[in-house]
Order: structure tokens, then C-alpha cells, then sequence
């Protein structure tokens, strides 16, 4: 293991404070940083490393001539944590002539020693954890102290954790990462290199972990983690590594690796069918084989009959394998509005598959659609407002399939505008909440993950489908609190905190009139009670899978010095 003393030295301080971590973001001056890696590393203090927590760094592709390589040997060797152990993926020539260079221009201290990937071996505890880092890629120094306190705190496995990368001259792209999201982590690669595994469950691994690693496909690796119920996995809120390269996209390496995805699916995704897509933001999905026998559409509605047609017929018209039902909840609509809906489900032929209920007292769509949902006598309910359609003609029997998913609540669809622009990819938790009376969460416009299918936050009431079973346990939406907006929030919300998941299938489409159907009003004492009643959501939003693009603030000091992602200066 490395032990390196601290203080440290000038020029390393000044390598640390030049890379783009939260210190750069937070507050100008560095000095806070520096004593925080002077804190951690006085936890340790002389104690042995023997038989105590281990992190091995495995730097892949290390024979490379990538100028970059000896400023991620320098961010391996500055950890705070002393027990950290540097391997190098090259032959022992290329290794050392590469040390020697770091080591003659004092990048490295003499005493920096690295070992062949060979030399990592049976793990010598079962507390040793190993981690990768491509060339380019910057540790924070207090990676290996973070994946030590999680393995000690919560017992973790696997230590998951967020990353930076830089995307242009002033400009960083930030990825939070969520907790472990089994229903996403099926068919993306959200998490990339960005976690440490303990060694001794690679060493169980049934596949070429260090070849796989070589290419970039660690999902595989996760997959078959994520997929044993005895491996605790956990998420460290931090950013805790600087990426050389940004990832375009969440997809597998699917094409290279298509016969192993198929034979994961014959062990553990038996209850999915497996489906190619052709797509390469999301190569395959995996939809519930187990459908509902009856599904019932839900429309709130009062008046304005060809949109509320519109919308009954883009259900109606739906392919799939069970029978598809609309109930019209009428609030004090004229008779000629209702007649005219009629007429028009009559007149695609579509008589017997429909009925009107009426709802005569004052606007109230939470009430409406608790009627709807109790008269739909269905196995699944869809939630459909009457100013939005179904763009894709096979929505509802996805939706109905994954509606009845046990730790699923709700499912919903891609949100857009008759233009086709983005409205909402699901609900995401608002991470800054100053005002107190913003909600604790608002539609996702991050085109990122937009079309991909994923667990989400939660889901818009716009159209979303819900086992009626599960309705009815959760205790329907509240009439009382929220009789127009924030009802799906909190039904939501309500659905989590009792341990349920949502699913977003970004790959179908609704069409959404915004507002149309229910007009805007103030919901003051709405977003009141929702910050009341779940203060865990200001929590939760530290823990969702989303991306975040920050401009170089302009107190960012050494604004003209490049970063050592780009030129690693001479000493």
C-alpha cells in the first residue's frame, strides 16, 4: 500500500487545486479543501493497514503514450486514505518507463510504487476494493476515504458514486447518479466506470472482468452484481472523480456482448420479454410478459367534445391484447357536449366500449378521477386528461403490462406538445428549493434520457397507468388537499416513501394541450403541505439519475490555466 505524508507537497496542492472539484464550485478558496484532506487523513493516523480496508486502483490501457497518464497516477497517489494500492494494466517495461518519467520530473515521489494487474491476486482481505480509472481520468483525493466509510458505515459491496467531465474549454458536465435502480439498470449503463467493487466478488465473477474493463463495458459486471440479493449496494452523494471523456449517452455495449444480455435474460428475466429496438440510445428493452386481463381509461371532462373525443379515441384505437374500456367522467357538461362525444366513439364504432359518468358538483379533478377509477372496474387504470392523446398505437399495452411490475406504482410516457417538443420525461425532485412554496418536484425537460425506458421519480397525471390494487392500498388521490393540481405529485411521493418505485417508457408518446383541460390557480397551500408532509424528498433529489451542465463560474480561479485533463505542466 502507498503512505504518503501530509501536509503536501507545494506542487501537489497546487495539482489538486486546479482540478475541478466542489472546492472550485463552492467557494474560492482552496484552503477549506485542503484542510478537509488533512482531516481525513488524521483518521488513520499510524495505524497498520494489515488486514483493514484496502482500495487497489486499477488503471486500464496503461501502456498507452497518453500524455494524460501521469497526472491519474498523481490523483491515485494524493488519496487521503493511505491505504491505496496503484495497478497499472501494462507490461513491466511500459510500466516502468512510465513511473521513471513521473518520478524524474517529480510528478511522482520516489517512493511511488505500482503493480501489475497480476499482482493484485487473492485479495488479502475481504475489505480490499478495487476501482478503475482510465488514462486523463483525475481520483479525488477523497475517493478511497469514501468507499472506506461506506464499506464501514453501511456495509457496502459496491460504492457507486457521481463524476465530472469536462465538455469544452469552460464548461463541465456533472452526472448524479440514483440508488440502485434495478428496472433501469437492466437495459442502461447509467453508472460507467464511476464505482469500486469489493475483490473478492470479482474474483467470483463469471465473466473477463479485466477484458470487458479494457473496452469500456463494466455493465455486464454490474448486472451480475446488481442480480445477487446478498450484495449491498450503495451511493456516495459526492463527486468523487473528473472523467477525460464525457459519455454521450447511458447505452451498453451491447453489439459486442449481445449473447451474454440473452443469456441474463434466460436466468434472471424471466417474467420479460426481451426486445431489440435497433436503437442506440437503448439497444434492447425488457417489457413485463404478464398482462392485465382488463384495462379501463379514466377522461375527466366538461365540455369542449371534439378534444375529449380526441382523446377517447386515441385510447380506443389502441393495439393490444386485452380489452380497453373509456370512462368519461362528465362534470356538468351540456347535454349537446356529451351527445356530440357520443356520437363521435359511435361513429368509429366503438358503442358498448365507453360510459359516461357524471360527476355534478364543483370542480374537482382528484375526486373525478377516484370515480372514474372506482367505476372502471378494471385491472388497471389509465389516467387520461381530456386535452391529451396517445401518439404511439401500442401505449397502453406496455403500460398495462408494467402497471402490474409488484414495486411498481405508476407508468408513464414521454410528454410533448403538438409540436413535438418536450414538456416532460417524467417527474424529477427539485434539488434547489429556496422559495418556500416551490414544490418538492417538477416535470424532467432533460432531453438526455428522454426517449430511454427507466425508473423515474415519479410520473405526470397527464396519462399514467396504475394497478387498480395497488390504487386502493395506497389510498387513491387526495380530494381534500389537492382537488386541481400537485395530485400526482403527491400520489408520487406517498407511492415512495411506502417503498415503491415509477416507471418512465420514454419510447411511447403522448401529445399534452397544457392547461387546456384545467386552469391555472393558486396552489400556495398545495406546495406548503407537500413540503410538510415529505421533507425526505429535499433527500431523495441528491439521489436521481440526471445531468447538469455548468458554465465555469466567473470566480473560478486559474481561469486562463488549462486543466492537467488537457496538459499536465512540467515542475
Amino acid at each position: 500500500m502507498i503512505a504518503f505524508n501530509y501536509p503536501l507537497r507545494p506542487d501537489d496542492a497546487r495539482f489538486l487545486r486546479k482540478q475541478p472539484f466542489e472546492h472550485r464550485w463552492r467557494y474560492p478558496d482552496a484552503g477549506r479543501f485542503l484542510k478537509r484532506l488533512l482531516l481525513e487523513r488524521s483518521r488513520y493516523g499510524e495505524t497498520s493497514s494489515e488486514g483493514a480496508f484496502g482500495l487497489a486502483a486499477v488503471v486500464l490501457n496503461g501502456d498507452t503514450n497518453d500524455t494524460r497518464l501521469s497526472a491519474t497516477l498523481r490523483s491515485v497517489a494524493l488519496q487521503s486514505c493511505p491505504w491505496i494500492q496503484c495497478v497499472v494494466d501494462a507490461d513491466e517495461r511500459s510500466r516502468e518507463e512510465l513511473l521513471g518519467r513521473c518520478r524524474e520530473t517529480g510528478i511522482l515521489p520516489e517512493s511511488f510504487t505500482a503493480t501489475a494487474v497480476d499482482g493484485l491476486g487473492a485479495p488479502a482481505s475481504e475489505r480490499t476494493f478495487v476501482c478503475f480509472v482510465f488514462p486523463g481520468d483525475i481520483l479525488h483525493p477523497s475517493l478511497a476515504h469514501a468507499v472506506a466509510v461506506r464499506a464501514e458505515s453501511d456495509g457496502a459491496d459496491v460504492v457507486v458514486w457521481n463524476d465530472i467531465s469536462r465538455t469544452g474549454r469552460y464548461t463541465f458536465q456533472f452526472t448524479r447518479r440514483s440508488r440502485l435502480e434495478r428496472h433501469t439498470l437492466r437495459t442502461l449503463s447509467p453508472v460507467g466506470p464511476s464505482f469500486a467493487v469489493r475483490a473478492s466478488l470479482l474474483a467470483d465473477y463469471d465473466g473477463d472482468w479485466l477484458g470487458e474493463a479494457r473496452r469500456g463495458q463494466f455493465h455486464l459486471l454490474q448486472l451480475w452484481l446488481a442480480e445477487r440479493n446478498s450484495v449491498r449496494w450503495t451511493l456516495e452523494l459526492d463527486f468523487l472523480s473528473v472523467r477525460a471523456r464525457a459519455r454521450a449517452s447511458c447505452a451498453p455495449a451491447y453489439a459486442a456482448d449481445r449473447s451474454r444480455y440473452r443469456n441474463l435474460h434466460g436466468l434472471h428475466w424471466k417474467d420479460f420479454d426481451f426486445r431489440e429496438t435497433g436503437d442506440e440510445t437503448q439497444p434492447y428493452r425488457l417489457v413485463p410478459s404478464r398482462k392485465p386481463d382488463t384495462l379501463g381509461v379514466v377522461i375527466p371532462f366538461r365540455d369542449q367534445p371534439e378534444m375529449t373525443a380526441k382523446s377517447a379515441l386515441s385510447a380506443l384505437r389502441q393495439s393490444t391484447s386485452f380489452p380497453v374500456s373509456v370512462i368519461l367522467v362528465d362534470n356538468r357538461s351540456a347535454a349537446s357536449s356529451v351527445a356530440s362525444i357520443g356520437q363521435a366513439l359511435d361513429m368509429e364504432g366503438f358503442d358498448g366500449r365507453y360510459t359516461f359518468v357524471a360527476y355534478d358538483a364543483p370542480f374537482n379533478h382528484s375526486a373525478q378521477c377516484n370515480i372514474g377509477a372506482g367505476a372502471a372496474n378494471t385491472d388497471v387504470v389509465v389516467m387520461l386528461n381530456n386535452d391529451a392523446w396517445f401518439h404511439d398505437g401500442q401505449a397502453l399495452e406496455e403500460m398495462g403490462a408494467w402497471a402490474l411490475v409488484p414495486d411498481v406504482a405508476t407508468v408513464g410516457v414521454r410528454i410533448e406538445d403538438e409540436d413535438g417538443r418536450l414538456i416532460s420525461a417524467g417527474l424529477r425532485y427539485r434539488r434547489h428549493t429556496d422559495a418556500s412554496y416551490s414544490s418538492p418536484m417538477e416535470e424532467s425537460a432533460d432531453a438526455w434520457l428522454a426517449r430511454c425506458a427507466r425508473e423515474a421519480s415519479g410520473n405526470t397525471f397527464a396519462a399514467v397507468a396504475v394497478e387498480s390494487g395497488k390504487l386502493e392500498r395506497l389510498g387513491w388521490l387526495d380530494a381534500v388537499w389537492f382537488p386541481n393540481g400537485f395530485n400526482d405529485v403527491e400520489f408520487c411521493l406517498r407511492a415512495r416513501k411506502q417503498g415503491y418505485t415509477h416507471m418512465y417508457l420514454g419510447h411511447l408518446a403522448a401529445v399534452h394541450l397544457k392547461g387546456r383541460s384545467r386552469g391555472a390557480s393558486d396552489e400556495v397551500r398545495h406546495t406548503l403541505r407537500l413540503r410538510e408532509q415529505y421533507p425526505c424528498a429535499s433527500g431523495w433529489a441528491l439521489a436521481q439519475l440526471e445531468l447538469e451542465t455548468r458554465r465555469q463560474p466567473a470566480r473560478f480561479p486559474g481561469r486562463r490555466i488549462h486543466s492537467l485533463l488537457e496538459r499536465v505542466p512540467s515542475r
